[in-house]
């Protein structure tokens, strides 16, 4: 029995290996499709650069920050990448019953930070190279949850989240120093427990106490079994 599922494991293997599906096999995968139409399988640096000048400007009406200016509560990109055409797009042209390719489009993953409730959302844009008929619109084909591609952000601002479990950790210091003789501020650290939840409109995170290692003798962390509870 184990024989016969091993010889279907190395005749699947065999099967999908490049030598068993050459470039110019029938069953050419559309996830390739780029390469297959004689084109980049990447952004330029001219498409790229067009890309992210044109997310920028105030008649897109995204209100992006350039990357050197923004920070967590703004609106930036986060990725620029070559989209996938679609398969109803593609099908035609690699089927020889259009000569005409499908266009290049871009995928840019954007954070949008100014705003109470945090999120990202993916846009494509398209045709490229950039010109007067290049458009901007949400990436919807790709998703099926009722937010059509948007993605809450629960924290926005890590470093702030951070700041404020620590805060929460320091009010109980007297406590951890009688328990484990230390505190945040040296030997103890918090290592937060993901994911979290929302309850009653705020967003519950727990946290555990571990050692703070302070040599490589001592990396391994060790949970205290004690826990706190953030509300934000």
């Amino acid at each position: 029995m184990m024989s016969t599922f091993f010889s279907s494991v190395l005749a699947l293997i065999d099967w999908l290996s490049p030598a068993a599906n050459p470039p110019n096999s029938s069953t050419r995968r559309l996830c390739t499709a780029p390469e297959h139409l004689g084109r980049p399988v990447d952004l330029t640096d001219e498409e790229a650069a067009g890309v992210i000048d044109l997310l920028h400007r105030q008649s897109t009406g995204l209100n992006l920050t350039t990357e050197d200016a923004a920070g967590s509560w703004d609106n930036k990109i986060l990725l620029v990448e070559l989209l996938a055409p679609n398969k109803s797009d593609t099908l035609p042209f690699l089927n020889n019953k259009t000569t005409t390719p499908p266009p290049r489009c871009a995928r840019a993953t954007l954070m949008f930070g100014a705003t109470p409730s945090p999120y990202l959302q993916d846009y494509v844009i398209g045709p490229l190279p950039v010109a007067n008929n290049t458009q901007v619109q949400p990436l919807r084909i790709l998703y099926n949850n009722a937010g059509k591609g948007k993605v809450a952000v629960d924290f926005a601002d890590r470093s702030a989240v951070d700041h404020y479990v620590k805060d929460v950790g320091m009010s109980v210091a007297d406590i951890t120093k009688r328990l484990w003789d230390g505190t945040l501020n040296d030997t103890l650290d918090l290592l937060p427990i993901f994911p979290p939840w929302k309850e009653n409109g705020s967003l519950v995170l727990w946290s555990g106490f571990v050692n703070n290692p302070t040599s490589t003798l001592t990396r391994r962390r060790f949970f205290r079994l004690v826990y706190i509870s953030a509300l934000m």
